[in-house]
């Protein structure tokens, strides 16, 4: 990843998805490493967004990382 980021053919439109992807990935993760989330005390309505909100962010994370590839 890091050398399709420097390539001179790469556009600031690329280099801003990319970031975005992975900014927004470690933010869900940051979330689900909350108590409630690793002790599974949190409530059913509150899981669900847990689980909500990673499969949304490995989703767009997903589409940036397999233009990479």
């Amino acid at each position: 990843m890091a050398s399709k980021v420097i390539a001179e053919k790469t556009t600031d439109q690329e280099v801003k998805e990319i970031l975005e992807a992975k900014h927004d990935l470690m933010d869900i993760m940051g979330v689900l490493q909350h108590h409630d989330a690793i002790t599974g005390t949190e409530k059913q309505a509150v899981a669900d967004d847990y689980t909500l909100g990673a499969s949304e962010q490995l989703s767009k994370s997903n589409k940036v990382y397999t233009k990479l590839l």
